[in-house]
């Protein structure tokens, strides 16, 4: 293989590495694990047929640990499927991390039914979306709106109204 093009490969494996994690390897060290394993085997042996793609994708996105983040990407595509389309037009998933699902609602009143519903959805989440891990929803209610600001603020509370 060309040298310029074996640095262009590693930098956009590194490149990938930084954005989805994982392990740092060289493309040496990829094609000598590669090697290895090629010589453990021989032909005609158990092993060596051709695998369907879907099979070998499927293996590749449990080793490298892409089936969190692809879970964690439909449930957050399917907000609206999972607690229903009146639901889903006064709130917004805003981060899954770590287990919990941020969800950021219009109104103190969806907030509030919005955790009355998280053990539900979480338990709907566990059934549908394993790999998402999801454990907790976390109900972010709308804050206020700002009327401290310009260059003549005048010190005190401000209006007294809930906003929602």
């Amino acid at each position: 293989m060309n040298d310029k093009i074996r640095r262009r490969l590693e930098e956009q494996y590194l490149l990938s590495v930084k954005v989805w994690g994982g392990t740092r390897k060289t493309v040496d060290e990829m094609r000598r694990v590669e090697n290895q394993q090629r010589a453990k085997t021989q032909p005609f042996e158990r092993g060596r047929d051709p695998q369907p793609i879907g099979k070998i994708v499927d293996s590749f996105m449990q080793r490298e640990g892409f089936t969190v983040r692809l879970a964690n990407t439909a449930v957050v595509a399917n907000w609206e499927k999972i607690v229903g389309p009146n639901v889903a037009a006064h709130t917004e998933v805003q981060g899954l991390v770590n287990g919990k699902l941020v969800v950021a609602c219009d109104s103190t009143a969806w907030a509030t039914e919005l955790r009355l519903l998280s053990s539900t959805i979480v338990k709907r989440l566990k059934e549908e979306y394993p790999d998402a891990q999801v454990r907790t929803v976390e109900v972010k209610a709308p804050g206020t709106v700002s009327w401290r600001h310009g260059r003549r603020v005048v010190p005190g509370r401000g209006p007294r109204d809930t906003y929602g």
